[in-house]
């Protein structure tokens, strides 16, 4: 039971503490995500595109089997935990829920079993298309129980037990794919083999490491408002990862499984900002639910709203401008043409992590469920958006139907909470910021369609640091920009006499 109180804090040293826990918790959980990342020079020289296009679906497939066996519960516990200091009571929160989640699951996953026979049509096609889903199946129970046991480290503030599962568990995965592929020459059947075994290895640790959160469970009404509190989570949660799956699946029918694993090298590339993002958010929800009741709450969001608005495009649009260098360094000359997707698909994994902020107050409120129109307004306007621009532009319209309808659901979110929550978020700022960064973007990639590359990257870098500079003095009042200025020079005086 870690003794951290950020609602005793003020807004300078809560941003403190979001930041040492984005490093702790959220680089993680990013690390143990980022593995693909790691992995992905070796897994490109071992499999051809179509391979590795097929690989890449398949794990956000089980990904989002997994979202759905969980039924929300995972982040319902991470709401209600907080609702009173008392251990008994936090003991009964996580109890109920897995009990809820374990009575549920194996029903639910005999039925997607049985209906696993129609589930091939929407798949690419191979040979061992069945088998692939059947390992998917078997692997998704491991996974929710996994996720639970990291979910109530992290809401525990159990950081060493934390790091010991999300990171001990990612270096094992990593030993074994690289011995696997290097030794063995594993096919595409083999890897999900192995992520069966090593997902029931990381599920029996968590079940190990949350042994002290466990309690005989005692049916009470805090079990009935979970469970009307967590199937909107449940919702959104599948909601938000279909759409990756809907934009693979979209590929994958216009220009078949080679383009998908070009489509799947500029996403990994992508991956970078996305992990960036991850490790914000893994630390975020604890800090914005431990200090909801502090009357100086409201202060500390606005701050990290823009701070997140600032921060995530200006590393967007740096990753998308080295795209073509990082992936002829990672991968063979047949996945260039990924680098096209990493830009778009950047900008709209900052768009998405802007979401989740505005909705911190439906959540904090229970209300859960007014997030679900603009999870659905996104998919409604990107599938036609990307099927139409896909047609026009390749893979690359493909990923920025995704950019358009990410930030449909931005602008859906946002409408919402003005009208339903008293929060003051900083709309006009955040907005103006969206604007510049969409002007960069766009500079960006007219540069590296006509200008030779030198000059490209030499525009990309200018175009990136006019954004932060342009960007930093719009969205930041004065007050925060000179304590913003104060405090790097602290940091630079400590790190020169250090």
């Amino acid at each position: 039971m870690n003794s951290d109180a950020p609602h005793k804090m003020g807004v300078g040293r809560r941003i403190g503490f979001l930041a040492k826990d984005s490093l702790l918790y959220g680089s993680a959980y990013a690390f143990m995500k980022g593995m693909a990342f790691i992995t992905f020079p070796i897994m490109t020289r071992h499999f051809d595109p179509a391979q590795y296009g097929i690989i890449d679906y398949y794990g956000f497939a089980i990904g989002l089997i997994a979202i759905v066996l969980g039924f929300g519960l995972d982040q319902a516990i991470a709401r209600f935990f907080y609702d009173d200091d008392d251990v008994n009571h936090r003991k009964q929160v996580i109890s109920q829920a897995l009990l809820l989640n374990l009575i549920a699951l194996f029903p639910v996953l005999a039925v997607i079993y049985l209906m696993s026979g129609h589930l091939t049509r929407f798949a690419p096609v191979t040979s061992d298309t069945q088998t692939l889903i059947n390992l998917l199946l078997a692997t998704a129970p491991f996974m929710v129980i996994t996720a639970h046991a990291l979910n109530i480290c992290k809401w525990s503030f159990a950081r060493k037990r934390y790091l010991a599962l999300a990171v001990g568990s990612s270096i094992l995965r990593v030993g074994v794919l690289v011995t696997l592929i290097l030794v063995f020459d594993v096919s595409v059947v083999g890897i999900f083999w192995m992520n069966l075994g090593l997902s029931a290895v990381s599920a029996l640790m968590g079940i190990v490491f949350i042994l002290p959160w466990l309690s005989m469970p005692r049916p009470s009404r805090l079990m009935i408002s979970m469970c009307t509190y967590a199937p909107p989570l449940w919702l959104l949660s599948i909601l938000t990862l279909l759409t990756p799956v809907i934009e693979r699946t979209i590929t994958e029918s216009l220009f078949g499984n080679d383009a998908l694993g070009m489509y799947a090298a500029g996403a990994k590339v992508a991956l970078l900002m996305g992990l960036a993002i991850m490790a914000f958010q893994m630390s975020w929800g604890p800090l914005a639910y431990a200090i909801h009741k502090e009357p100086d709450a409201h202060k500390t969001y606005r701050l990290v709203m823009k701070l997140f608005t600032l921060g995530s495009w200006t590393l967007a649009l740096g990753l998308g401008a080295v795209a073509p260098l990082m992936l002829a360094l990672l991968a063979p000359s047949e996945y260039a043409a990924g680098a096209s997707v990493t830009l778009p698909l950047a900008i709209a994994a900052c768009l998405l992590g802007m979401t989740n902020i505005v909705n911190t107050g439906l959540d904090l409120k229970k209300r859960p469920y007014l997030n679900i129109p603009s999870k659905l307004g996104s998919i409604a306007v990107g599938l036609p958006t990307m099927f139409l621009l896909g047609g026009q532009f390749g893979i690359f319209g493909v990923a920025l139907g995704a950019a358009v309808a990410t930030l449909t659901g931005l602008l859906i979110a946002t409408w919402i909470n003005t009208k339903v929550i008293d929060i003051d978020w900083p709309i006009k700022g955040a907005a103006a910021a969206c604007l510049w960064g969409l002007l960069a973007a766009s500079a960006i990639e007219i540069g590296r369609a006509w200008l030779p590359p030198s000059l490209a990257y030499s525009l990309s870098g200018v175009m990136v640091l006019l954004f932060f500079t342009t960007s930093f003095f719009t969205i930041m009042s004065k007050d925060e920009r000179n304590a913003f200025t104060v405090r790097a020079r602290q940091m630079l005086r400590m790190r020169s006499t250090g």
